[in-house]
């Protein structure tokens, strides 16, 4: 067998194996892993992968082109196997489609072990693990329907903790998430399940419309792409039909953002599946998040989609109102439409928007003597937006001298040119922040200039201070530096990188050798008793099965980092020998009696 397949033949599946209804790639290997009486996991990988350790991940696969080949297309193409098997589609809406379409290729033909990175899961707060969850009632359907209790794809998709079907709270599997058993094939039945949820847990609609929406986005057709600027617009205009923005300005109310966001919080019980957001820190951290994308000036694009499904929580009543709501194109002239009144400045809602058709027109006709003010009014734009889409193809606009005069207009623009801020730029003008931020947006290059001056004065304070950590402490190492001022770590890190690990690589000390003695007798014998405790509690829950240094490292705290000295504990060594030889022992005692 192990011959014929490292030669590639076809591995016989049919009709010993199907696809079930609803069933993941990683559900149906594991069904095959079982069937096949494949000692190890490697086994199943080479059969199935062409390799000991392809194939495996239930949540990013990989080598699916080869799994395909063996099986002659029984299953499937691979690009069929990828989109409805596996909880992938679920991110690719939020990507360019060339970058989907090449992640796919990526998977089919061989490995992408930083796609996850790529999808920006492990800068996430969310973490970037995907727990294998299962229903109870599907399960025992699944057992009488099919003969076994399988991994449902619709299950898997993050955001979903609750069977649409069946209306019941997903069981979560601890298993595949750590170190342990990460190469392994495992079916519901096989794992360790645990309820995420109360059992007097009530279900509402506001979990529904998690689920519904992560379902949507998974469902999505390829090549489909959101739009990131369409969707910044389209929350930003509900916040204020809500009136948790101002129709005008465009700023949030804080306090009302968090106290709707805390409520979606709490409604959905989302504390249970990310404990960070229980505490006030993280609860800030989500809402800056949040309203960063949504900045009149300076919005942020964010490409994970459980940061889009707080936003449909927070604005809408149903996946249905928010797809209407996206595919409306009303909303996107909200902000380019003059209020009554007077306005206070420039938004960015459309603002640089360079696909829409009345720039160009505004453009040529200020360029054959129009007036900005009737250009603005024949195009349905706001003065202040037809100034800036000007200032933009390096049209200086006519000035009308009001608060802001000549003189001091000119002093401004001199302060702005040095990078000065525009709280101070504004105070020394005796004018609005807002009034600054029209000049910086209508004067030509001056936004360019004050942001270069800006990253030169931040790059040469973040160097001088940098410069004086490490002649302070020469013989520190470097995550000392790093701890003695992680903010300006972090902006050399994020924009000067070069110049920051050429100051690290040139130091001129070499690193001084830690001198600190550990205690290895105390911390071995402690180990050596914690190992003993449960392995004893161990054996008296499960009698007659099998002990492994897995789970006992699951168990004792700070166990598995040891194990790379264990030669420095013995005592611990020779009672992780005795809990596992006992597991064996009885085993083996067992078996002949049976005999």
């Amino acid at each position: 067998m192990a011959s014929a397949v490292s030669m590639g033949e076809l591995v016989a599946l049919r009709p010993l194996l199907d696809w079930l209804p609803g069933e993941t790639l990683f559900s149906l290997c594991s069904r095959y892993h079982f069937i096949s009486g494949h000692r190890t996991p490697a086994q199943t990988c080479a059969t199935l992968f062409g390799s000991h350790r392809a194939g495996s991940a239930h949540d990013v696969p990989s080598h699916v082109q080869t799994l395909v080949d063996r099986t002659h297309g029984a299953l499937g193409t691979a690009r069929e196997i990828i989109l409805e098997r596996t909880l992938l589609p679920f991110y690719f809406p939020f990507h360019p489609a060339p970058k989907s379409e090449h992640w796919l290729t990526q998977i089919a033909t061989g490995s992408s072990p930083v796609m996850k990175a790529q999808l920006g899961l492990a800068a996430s707060q969310f973490g970037a693990s995907h727990p294998l969850k299962a229903c109870p009632v599907c399960m025992q359907l699944d057992q009488s329907g099919y003969g076994v209790a399988y991994w449902h794809v619709e299950h898997q998709v993050p955001g979903v903790h609750i069977c649409q079907v069946h209306r019941k709270p997903l069981l979560v599997a601890t298993d595949k998430v750590s170190g342990r058993d990460r190469f392994g094939w495992i079916l519901p039945q096989q794992a360790r399940l645990q309820s995420s949820m109360d059992e007097e847990f009530f279900w509402n609609g506001d979990h529904h419309l998690l689920a519904e929406s992560a379902l949507a986005f998974w469902r999505l057709p390829r090549p489909f792409a959101f739009s990131p600027e369409k969707l910044d617009k389209l929350y930003l205009s509900e916040l204020v039909r809500l009136e948790i923005a101002h129709h005008v300005t465009s700023r949030i109310d804080q306090i009302r953002f968090d106290q709707t966001l805390y409520g979606v919080i709490a409604a959905n019980s989302l504390t249970k599946f990310w404990p960070w957001l229980a505490s006030t820190k993280g609860l800030r951290s989500l809402s800056a998040r949040l309203r960063r994308m949504v900045h009149p000036t300076s919005p942020r694009i964010s490409r994970h989609p459980l940061i889009h499904l707080f936003w449909i929580a927070l604005l809408f009543d149903s996946w249905q109102d928010f797809w209407s709501a996206y595919n409306n194109n009303e909303y996107l002239s909200l902000y380019d439409i003059a209020p009554a009144g007077k306005t206070t400045g420039p938004t960015m809602k459309g603002v640089g928007d360079s696909g829409d058709p009345r720039r160009a027109r505004l453009v040529e006709a200020v360029r054959s003597g129009q007036s900005i003010s009737m250009a603005a009014k024949q195009s349905g734009v706001t003065v202040a937006t037809a100034m800036s889409w000007a200032a933009r193809e390096g049209i200086a606009s006519p000035r009308r001298p009001k608060v802001l005069s000549p003189d001091v207009r000119v002093q401004l623009i001199k302060q702005l040119q040095r990078g000065i801020d525009k709280t101070i730029a504004a105070s020394a003008a005796g004018i609005s922040v807002e009034s600054v931020t029209r000049v910086l947006l209508t004067e030509p290059g001056l936004h360019a200039q004050w942001r270069e001056a800006r990253f030169s004065r931040m790059q040469e304070q973040s160097r001088g201070s940098w410069r004086k950590i490490v002649e302070a402490f020469p013989t520190s190492s470097s995550s000392d530096w790093r701890k003695l001022d992680p903010a300006v770590y972090a902006w050399l890190y994020r924009n000067d990188r070069t110049w920051l690990q050429t100051s690290i690589r040139e130091r001129s000390e070499p690193l001084a050798v830690a001198t600190q003695r550990r205690d290895w007798k105390t911390r071995d014998a402690v180990l050596a008793q914690a190992v003993r405790l449960t392995a004893l509690e161990w054996h008296v829950a499960h009698p007659g099965k099998r002990m492994t240094i897995g789970i006992i490292c699951e168990t004792v705290g700070g166990l598995r980092q040891k194990l790379s000295a264990i030669a420095k504990l013995p005592l611990t060594r020779m009672a992780l020998l005795n809990a596992c030889s006992h597991s064996l022992a009885k085993a083996s005692t067992s078996q002949k009696t049976v005999l």
